[in-house]
Formats: C-alpha cells, sequence, structure tokens
C-alpha cells in the first residue's frame, strides 16, 4: 500500500506546513506507517488461513470422536462380559454349596 505522497504534501502545505516538513512527514509516512498496516486482501487472506485451519481441526476432531465412541463401545462390552463372567462364577460357587450341603446331609455331617 502507498500513498499520494505528492498530494498529502500538498495538502499540508496548503494548510501551513512548510514544504521541505511536508515532504519529510509524506516520506516518513509511506516508508514506515503503511508497511505495517492490513489491508483488505491480507485480512482475506488471513481469513481463508483461518478457514482452512479450523477445517482440518474439525477433521481431526470428527475422527477423534469416532474413536471415543469406538472405545466406549469396547469397554461397554468388556465391562459386559465381566459381570457376565462374575455371574457365571457365583452360579456356580452357590450350586456347588448346594451340592456340598446336599452330599453332606447325606452322609450325615451337619453343614
Amino acid at each position: 500500500m502507498s500513498v499520494d505522497t505528492l498530494g498529502y504534501s500538498k495538502y499540508l502545505q496548503e494548510h501551513g506546513v512548510s514544504r521541505a516538513d511536508a515532504e519529510a512527514h509524506a516520506e516518513a509516512i509511506d516508508r514506515y506507517l503503511f508497511p505495517q498496516l492490513v489491508t483488505t486482501a491480507d485480512l482475506k487472506l488471513t481469513a481463508s488461513e483461518l478457514r482452512l485451519a479450523i477445517s482440518a481441526v474439525d477433521g481431526r476432531l470428527t475422527a477423534l470422536e469416532a474413536r471415543v465412541t469406538m472405545l466406549t463401545w469396547v469397554v461397554g462390552l468388556m465391562f459386559a462380559f465381566m459381570l457376565a463372567g462374575f455371574g457365571t462364577t457365583f452360579t456356580m460357587l452357590f450350586q456347588m454349596q448346594r451340592q456340598l450341603s446336599a452330599i453332606a446331609t447325606q452322609v450325615g455331617v451337619a453343614p
């Protein structure tokens, strides 16, 4: 971006600034101030880059969400199988205890 230094200098001169000061001021603005300013094109480019970055993050979050869902199912199934195993074990122990009580009663040993 650049400024019309001649027009700016003339404007300053018309309003009481000396020619040398007006030219120096116009040159300083053109050289040191305007290169630091953000243009509309800069903003559009940055917005575009941000959209791409957000899209990439969104894709990664979607993939992560799918993995978390899968892990939730795996952990849930493992827990269900573990509970089923405990249930089977307790059922077997209860049946063994009943059979031992029955045998003890037949043999004449009080349980």
